[in-house]
């Protein structure tokens, strides 16, 4: 049932993020544009992932959207481009990163043409899956590919 409800989180977030303008972050990224200068809470949150974990390869934000379910926890999905790299590189940077920041990565593993990692930490569980097909429509011209990440609010005890 889980892996229905991401699915269907992560579709709902690629096809809304196909009306959202495009901010550049990441640690080579130009500066933010007056919009999102203007409002640092969007900023802060669009930047931020599961445990406060941030990319450190440059990237895109393409879509966000934060689900309630019924038990009251959110389920978190990210959407961004990897700008200038390729999928192989985006796959160990996001392993050497999570394990830094003392998450448990197990992958990848092949998921369609996708390759999925999956991070667990002290009650959080994040996936990324990480796409490079030509299939893909990118809305950034310097767009390699698409991680997808998706994660879950901690049980509350």
């Amino acid at each position: 049932m889980y892996r229905i409800i991401v699915i269907l989180a992560m579709f709902l977030a690629l096809v809304a993020g196909c009306s959202q303008k495009e901010s550049p972050v990441g640690p080579n990224a130009a500066e933010p544009q007056a919009d999102t200068a203007a409002n640092p809470a969007k900023e802060s949150t669009a930047r931020s992932l599961a445990d406060g974990y941030r990319p450190t390869f440059k990237y895109v934000m393409r879509s966000q959207r934060h689900v309630k379910r019924d038990d009251g926890r959110f389920l978190h999905v990210v959407i961004v481009e990897f700008l200038g790299t390729d999928k192989q590189s985006v796959i160990k940077t996001l392993r050497r990163d999570l394990e830094a920041r003392g998450f448990s990565v197990d992958g990848p593993v092949e998921h369609g043409d996708a390759s999925r990692l999956t991070a667990k930490k002290s009650g959080v569980q994040m996936i990324a899956d990480v796409n490079d097909s030509p299939s893909l429509e990118m809305k950034s011209p310097d767009a390699k590919g698409i991680v997808y990440f998706s994660w879950q609010d901690r049980k509350q005890r």
